[in-house]
């Protein structure tokens, strides 16, 4: 069933076992493998079935370390969240990702990997890949000291698309759009959910009671709003230790290289993906990283390096500097890439002022176009160090249903710039190795030797990770708030450590896992 919250009665309350708070890809999961259950579930989602500017401006926030965008350009307020704008990249995280390393700090999931194996074959089937088997070998590679990481692709799954006709079919799930998830209501003891109140942006109040609650509302939202439910705990619910929001973490992407000559017979398998023009379906494409020994023995975070097609005027050492970076941000924004915002008047000003700049890789651009030129680039993923002052904070700021908004403060380490520079030397290194030659990007840096052009990969990930002791973590292994026994959370906001891979298909694994736990819950 689906329902409108905004075509509801005000104060309507609504009842049932399970609720979920967020559609995307954990949300949606959950509750795909609650359909036919004999319990009763509610799905809430805070826009509608397409994209609204109304709804989508609700994830405004503010950012207060090294440079963010804005958050409501890197999340999606729609059914079905972030999958409908995703491109689609997918590998399960590595062995050694769930280690506690002694050289990355605050490192360790409370299970090793091969608890969650199971249920990443499950997840590649949500996320509709044509296998799920992500083990290649590249002799070539390995005796130059790297390896080949395989990653696959969804078509890209729209989640909502893709299982929305199968949730109205269910007889006992309801998914209600435009319930913006404001506030969890506790019990007196403050140990048990009992509501969750929604706002609807025509002012509509809609409480929702369930025996289980489970936040499936993303990396920025799920710590916004228990931090925004204060009316038992002062400081927030499940954040007694001062952890929620804490350890806010994304991917560090580095153009680091253009390549200048391919050697003959070169895998083409390396060099599928195209970032000129949009690609659905691509096939199975392998990146270049690491062994898990050269890891460990150097203490090196985990890494992989993508083969790009780029333009050629986006590996010009120009196109990573400030004074090109306002007129990226004016693309970005005219093109709808980023939501509209009172910065691009800003944007405007600082294309003018490096007009000769812009001018000049626009020429270049224009060119190579029409010769039919391209080059390929070499992208580094890189995980961060886990770092307990990288945060989400509420600001002073509050959004139009009137609760405070997301404040971004992400802190990279000198650790992070030492990792980046290592990896970056020993792949181009090894790649030489193999006969293949790189140009450097020679990028602008910042006062901390961060290159200036570091794109958000828009993997929230940390903010309400894992652990066993309460003292360390906000949620237990099984997802479970440490401080209220019927609250769950299904995100990349519960990852202890980042890894290197793209964190889609590990959330769809952990939420069906999730999902598993919550049915021996009930029964």
């Amino acid at each position: 069933m689906l329902i409108d919250a905004r075509a509801l009665p005000n104060n309507e309350a609504l009842n049932a076992d399970v609720c979920i708070a967020g559609s995307g890809a954990a949300g949606m999961s959950l509750a795909r493998e609650f359909a036919g259950a004999q319990f009763s579930v509610i799905l809430l989602e805070g826009g509608g079935l397409k994209f609204e500017h109304r709804s989508q401006f609700l994830h405004r926030g503010q950012s207060t370390g090294r440079a963010f965008p804005p958050p409501e350009n890197t999340r999606r307020r729609q059914f079905g969240g972030t999958t409908t704008t995703w491109f689609g990249r997918c590998r399960p995280l590595d062995e050694i990702d769930f280690e506690a390393r002694p050289a990355i700090p605050n490192s360790g999931w409370p299970f090793p990997k091969s608890q969650l194996d199971p249920f990443f074959v499950r997840a590649s089937k949500l996320c509709q890949l044509d296998s799920g088997d992500f083990h290649v070998q590249n002799d070539v590679l390995a005796a130059a000291g790297l390896e080949s990481k395989l990653f696959r692709f969804s078509p890209p799954t729209n989640f909502g698309e893709a299982y929305l006709d199968e949730l109205e079919a269910s007889s006992n799930v309801r998914v209600v759009i435009h319930a913006n998830a404001a506030e969890i209501e506790l019990d007196p003891s403050g140990v048990k959910a009992t509501r969750i109140l929604c706002l609807t942006l025509n002012r509509k109040r809609i409480p929702v009671s369930a025996r289980i609650f489970i936040l499936a509302a993303g990396g920025m939202e799920n710590p916004r709003l228990l931090l925004n439910s204060r009316g038992v705990h002062s400081t927030g619910i499940g954040n007694s230790g001062d952890l929620v929001g804490r350890y806010f973490m994304e991917h560090i992407y580095s153009f680091t290289a253009a390549v200048t000559d391919l050697p003959s017979g070169f895998p083409e398998e390396y060099l599928r993906l195209n970032y000129e023009s949009f690609q659905r379906q691509i096939a199975p494409t392998p990146a270049v990283g690491f062994p898990e020994s050269l890891m460990r023995e150097e203490g090196l975070p985990n890494a992989a390096a993508f083969f790009v097609r780029r333009p050629i005027h986006k590996t010009d050492d120009r196109f990573y500097s400030s004074r090109m970076q306002g007129f990226i941000n004016l693309v970005e924004t005219m093109g709808h890439r980023r939501a509209p915002s009172r910065r691009v008047v800003q944007y405007a000003r600082g294309t003018i002022a490096n007009a000769r700049t812009v001018m000049t890789l626009m020429g270049i651009a224009a060119r190579a176009k029409l010769r039919g030129l391209s080059q390929y680039a070499i992208q580094l993923q890189l995980e961060p160090v886990p770092n307990r002052e990288s945060r989400i904070t509420l600001a002073d700021a509050r959004d139009n249903l009137g609760l405070r908004q997301a404040c971004v403060d992400w802190k990279l380490s000198a650790q992070d710039l030492a990792g980046l520079r290592r990896c970056e030397d020993l792949l181009l290194k090894g790649l030489e190795t193999c006969g293949l030659r790189t140009r450097r990007i020679q990028h602008e840096r910042d006062a901390e030797g961060w290159p200036i052009f570091m794109p958000s990969s828009k993997h929230h990930m940390g903010t309400t990770r894992m652990s066993t002791d309460p003292k360390s973590g906000v949620v237990d292994a099984d997802c479970r708030l440490h401080e209220v026994g019927n609250l769950y959370v299904a995100s990349s906001s519960v990852f202890p450590t980042a890894g290197m891979a793209n964190p889609t298909l590990t959330i769809v694994a952990l939420a069906v896992r999730l999902a598993d736990h919550i049915k021996r819950v009930l029964g």
